[in-house]
């Protein structure tokens, strides 16, 4: 992504940081021995996070650190739906 489309370390940190936090369940059931490529998984994640952030010159506590930006809120608040009638004050039908 890096070098075929450009990407910033400011776009890569959040990918980089999400691949860090699965890298402990990918240990866990990633780790047998892939019959077409040779590698385990778990292990390549891991090369290519820390492969990644060499090469951006970013160090594990950046990517640790990183936290989503905070949401703005760009539409107008929602109106309160309209007040319900209690039971008590429905009218009732005679019949």
């Amino acid at each position: 992504m890096r070098s075929n489309e450009g990407w910033t370390a400011d776009r890569l940190i959040p990918i980089l940081a999400g691949l860090q936090q699965l890298q402990p369940w990918l240990d866990q059931w990633h780790n047998e021995i892939d019959p077409n490529t040779q590698q385990r998984l778990n292990e390549s994640i891991r090369t290519f996070v820390e492969s990644e952030m060499t090469q951006l010159g970013i160090t594990a506590e950046k990517i640790c650190e990183w936290r989503p930006p905070t949401r703005v809120r760009t539409s107008k608040p929602r109106k309160a739906a309209a007040r319900r009638t209690p039971a008590s004050e429905a009218p009732t039908s005679t019949e």
